[in-house]
C-alpha cells in the first residue's frame, strides 16, 4: 500500500509541476499581448471665457478625458479607438455635428485615431478630444420651399425666429445636466488561441454620460440672451444682403449678356454658363448661406430652370463651336438657331423672375432695424 500512496503522490506532484510549468510558460512567453483600460476618464466640459459671451453668442461645446492603457500581456500589442457621441434629448433640437480628435505623445490626429503599438508591460495614455457643434444661433436658417407670396415673411421673420429658438434653448439648461453621451470602442490585438494573435474589439465605455453644464455656463448663454439684439444684430437679413449682391454679379449680370448676345445687341456669341455651380460655389462651408440659397431659387421655381440653362449653354456652346468649324453643316446650322430662340427668350424670362426676387431680399434686408 506504501509503494501505491507514493506513487499517487508523485502523480498528483508531477501533475501540479505540469500546471504550475504551463501557467508560467502562459504569463512568460504564452499569454500574448493583452492591453486594458486602467481608468474611468471623466470627460468635462470645457469652459467658455466670459469674454466670449460679451462679443458672440458661442455655438460649440467641447469636452476632453484621458485613457490610460496598461499591456499586462508578454508581447507587444497594437490598440485603436473609435468613439461616439450621442447628444441628449434636450439637445438634439439644436445639434448640428461632432467630432473627435485624439492626442498621443503630443501629437494630434483628427477625426480617426492611428493604431498605436504598446510594448509588454508598458503604458500609455490617449487623449480624446470632443467637439460638439450647435446650430449658427444667429445665422441658423431651415425651411422648405414656399410660395413667392409667402416667401417675403419667411425671410424677413428669419432673425425673430433664432431669437425664439436661442431663448428655448436657453429655457433648457440647468446645472448638472450633461450633453450627451459617449461610447469608445477598441480594436486591439488579443491572444485567441495558441497558434497566435488576432485583432478584436472590447467595448471600453458604454453610454457614460459627458459634458455636465455648469452654472457658469448657464449664466453665459443667458447673459447673451438677455443682450440678443446687439450681438451681431439682424445676422440674417445682413446674409441676404449679400445673396442679393451674389445673385446680380454671378446670375443676373451674365443672364442679361447672354441674352443681348443672342439679339446681336453686344458681340460674341459663346455664352455664359455654370451660373448655378458658381452660385453655389460661394456658399461652400457656409451651411446657412447654402440654405438661404436653395430656399429662394426654389420657392421662385428657379433653381431647376436654373440648372436645365446651364446645361443647355453649355450644349450650345458645343454645337456653335462644331458649326464654326463645319459652316456647310445644314442640320448642325438649323439646331444652333433653333437653341437660339430658345435661350434667348428663356434668358428674358429668368431675368424678370431673378428681379423679382432681388426686390423681395433688398425689401427684407432694408426692413430692419425697426426697433422691434
Amino acid at each position: 500500500m506504501s509503494a501505491v500512496v507514493t506513487e499517487s503522490i508523485t502523480a498528483i506532484l508531477a501533475f501540479i509541476a505540469v500546471i504550475l510549468s504551463t501557467l508560467s510558460l502562459w504569463f512568460t512567453s504564452l499569454r500574448g499581448p493583452d492591453i486594458v483600460l486602467c481608468n474611468k476618464p471623466e470627460f468635462t466640459l470645457q469652459k467658455i471665457p466670459r469674454q466670449t459671451f460679451e462679443r458672440i453668442v458661442p455655438d460649440d461645446l467641447s469636452c476632453s478625458g484621458d485613457l490610460f492603457f496598461l499591456n499586462k500581456g508578454t508581447v507587444s500589442g497594437v490598440l485603436t479607438l473609435e468613439a461616439r457621441f450621442e447628444p441628449a434629448n434636450w439637445l438634439k433640437p439644436f445639434f448640428q455635428s461632432s467630432r473627435f480628435s485624439f492626442k498621443i505623445d503630443g501629437t494630434q490626429h483628427e477625426k480617426s485615431m492611428p493604431p498605436m503599438p504598446i510594448r509588454e508591460k508598458e503604458s500609455s495614455v490617449i487623449c480624446i478630444n470632443l467637439y460638439v457643434e450647435l446650430h449658427n444661433w444667429k445665422k441658423y436658417f431651415e425651411h422648405a420651399p414656399v410660395s413667392e407670396d409667402e416667401m417675403p415673411k419667411v425671410l424677413c421673420d428669419a432673425d425673430k425666429e433664432n431669437k425664439l429658438r436661442f431663448h428655448g434653448f436657453c429655457a433648457k439648461l440647468e446645472p448638472s445636466m450633461p450633453i450627451g453621451t459617449i461610447g469608445i470602442k477598441s480594436y486591439q490585438t488579443m491572444r485567441r488561441n495558441l497558434f497566435g494573435t488576432n485583432i478584436d474589439y472590447k467595448d471600453l465605455i458604454i453610454d457614460q454620460n459627458v459634458g455636465v453644464i455648469s452654472k457658469e455656463l448657464v449664466d453665459g448663454f443667458r447673459s447673451c440672451d438677455e443682450r440678443w439684439d446687439t450681438l451681431e444684430p439682424d445676422a440674417v437679413l445682413m446674409k441676404l444682403r449679400e445673396i442679393h449682391r451674389s445673385l446680380e454679379d454671378v446670375v443676373y449680370k451674365p443672364i442679361e449678356h447672354n441674352m443681348k448676345k443672342l439679339m446681336g445687341i453686344v458681340e460674341g456669341r459663346t455664352l455664359n454658363t455654370g451660373l448655378f455651380d458658381e452660385l453655389t460655389s460661394k456658399c461652400e462651408g457656409y451651411d446657412s448661406r447654402m440654405a438661404m440659397v436653395h430656399f429662394v431659387l426654389r420657392s421662385a421655381n428657379l433653381e431647376s430652370r436654373l440648372v436645365e440653362y446651364d446645361s443647355r449653354t453649355r450644349e450650345w456652346n458645343r454645337k456653335f463651336d462644331l458649326l464654326q468649324e463645319n459652316q456647310s453643316n445644314k442640320a448642325l446650322e438649323e439646331a444652333v438657331n433653333k437653341e437660339k430662340i430658345f435661350l434667348e427668350e428663356e434668358s428674358g424670362l429668368i431675368a424678370v423672375e431673378l428681379n423679382k426676387v432681388q426686390a423681395i431680399l433688398q425689401d427684407c434686408y432694408l426692413s430692419r432695424p425697426l426697433g422691434t
